[in-house]
């Protein structure tokens, strides 16, 4: 299944809707009230030409839909300057990748932000993707939500082979429950992300891995009425999870839009700024090299990916001891 979003939560209950905003300059958005908001885009609609772009929205983690709105919008701002002002339509709906591609080719839409790294994108001459590390490398990095209860049991765990004594939960449709699998780590899912919190109560698996971008905010909603459960800081586990935005070519224009937007926000600082606006949390991570970490392999990766983002990673976050 082709899952949006860095969580991949499918709600197949969503219907289809379109919402049209004319986005101003973030640096203005910062600034502007609500009503300098929209004489902001009342004046850039009087403009000559205004480039139309449809997105298709994500779904799942609020943490995550945030980000990624936030991010598109980031991008199409920055290409305004050389590319003029331009009309955001976004589109929520569920779909399977075959689709989505198809949509992408035929122009139905233009963009999208994936993390399943489905196959089907791939070698596509009408489809190009961008892959940056819009989150700074820590998508794939993950701390567990456990029951109280098992800290102890938990608190020896640094090797793959105590994972694989141990069962995980994790959303069906997920890009890792494949990546736990092919590590020999037994996966319990369920079809909607609200019930996996109920299962790890009740026994049904011993952890929840989710990223350290999320878990935080995942254990803020749940823990007054789940005071039972707790995030264990006795390991982490970590696996390659890039994030691509993935754009048509069936409109030329947007495609050079967003080629241009990218490689701007990166080389200004403007997405590792946007970064830290969301992810404020990032600058408190301490890890060190006797940190227990297990690595997993995204399977749908060659190993020379696996191994560079794996060593970014280290880089940019593992400080000595």
């Amino acid at each position: 299944m082709f899952n949006m979003g860095c969580s991949r939560r499918l709600d197949t209950s969503l219907k289809r809707y379109r919402q049209v905003q004319i986005w101003a300059p973030l640096w203005l958005m910062l600034i502007a009230t609500p009503h300098s908001h929209v004489s902001i885009s009342a004046e850039a609609s009087k403009k000559t030409h205004v480039e139309e772009i449809r997105h298709v929205k994500n779904s799942g983690s609020k943490t995550f839909i945030r980000y990624y709105d936030a991010l598109i919008k980031l991008v199409l701002d920055l290409s305004v300057e050389a590319y003029g002002p331009y009309v955001l339509i976004e589109e929520r709906r569920a779909m399977s990748p075959q689709r989505a591609v198809l949509g992408l080719k035929r122009g139905e839409w233009h963009s999208l932000v994936n993390t399943d790294l489905s196959p089907h994108f791939r070698k596509q001459n009408e489809i190009d993707i961008f892959t940056r590390p819009y989150l700074q490398n820590l998508m794939g990095l993950r701390r567990s939500i456990i029951r109280k209860q098992d800290t102890n049991r938990f608190s020896g765990i640094d090797r793959l082979e105590d994972l694989q004594k141990l069962s995980a939960g994790q959303g069906a449709y997920w890009t890792e429950v494949e990546i736990y699998r092919q590590s020999g780590i037994n996966v319990i899912s369920a079809e909607h992300y609200s019930n996996l919190v109920p299962m790890l109560k009740n026994g049904r698996f011993d952890f929840l891995p989710l990223s350290v971008l999320e878990v935080d905010d995942a254990m803020a909603d749940i823990s007054q009425t789940q005071t039972s459960l707790t995030i264990t800081n006795s390991f982490y586990i970590y696996y390659p999870l890039p994030v691509q935005i993935v754009v048509g070519k069936a409109n030329n224009s947007i495609w050079q839009r967003y080629q241009y937007g990218i490689n701007k926000g990166f080389t200004s600082g403007a997405i590792p700024t946007l970064f830290d606006l969301h992810f404020p949390q990032a600058k408190n991570l301490t890890l060190r090299k006797d940190t227990p970490i297990i690595y997993l392999t995204h399977t749908m990766l060659e190993e020379e990916e696996n191994i560079k983002i794996v060593r970014q990673f280290q880089q940019s976050w593992i400080k000595a001891n």
